[in-house]
């Protein structure tokens, strides 16, 4: 039962992200690289995350362990960011003037590095995602233990 919730609710988190970048695409491209949008787009995924232990802690026979509720958890954030990275990946090979835009506002922030580093390669795309899976075990723990207190 568990494995039908983290795909619905990964697919949901992934998609919904997925409208609210396209949204501050098409209205405004240097909109959708702020990072009150990165950030505030969290709260899809705590959402989701949060439905699906909610969910999974109420199909379960006995009360969930907190390893039980991180597995009803984390998979909803590994296929939400597959889903959404796969989407950005993706629209940088379409948009290559997304990469200026990306580079000019990191300039302003501070950062230092050349625009060849922004351009989007596969490896950098997967190696990328990957590491946000430790940010989404960190969420994952903090929202588990909160389904666990509940």
């Amino acid at each position: 039962m568990w494995h039908k919730l983290f795909v619905k609710y990964g697919l949901v988190a992934g998609t919904s992200t997925i409208a609210l970048f396209l949204l501050f695409y098409l209205l405004a491209p240097q909109g959708m690289l702020h990072p009150a949008v990165w950030w505030g787009s969290l709260i899809i995924y705590i959402s989701c995350m949060w439905i699906a232990g909610r969910r999974g802690r109420q199909s379960a026979s006995t009360a969930p362990s907190f390893r039980q509720l991180m597995q009803f958890t984390f998979p909803v954030f590994v296929v939400a960011n597959v889903v959404f990275y796969t989407f950005w990946y993706l629209l940088l090979q379409y948009d290559s003037q997304l990469v200026e835009l990306q580079y000019e506002a990191l300039r302003q922030g501070g950062w230092q590095g050349q625009m060849e580093d922004l351009a989007p390669r596969l490896g950098t795309f997967v190696w990328t995602l990957l590491q946000s899976f430790l940010g989404g075990a960190i969420l994952s723990a903090l929202l588990a233990w909160g389904l666990k207190e509940e």
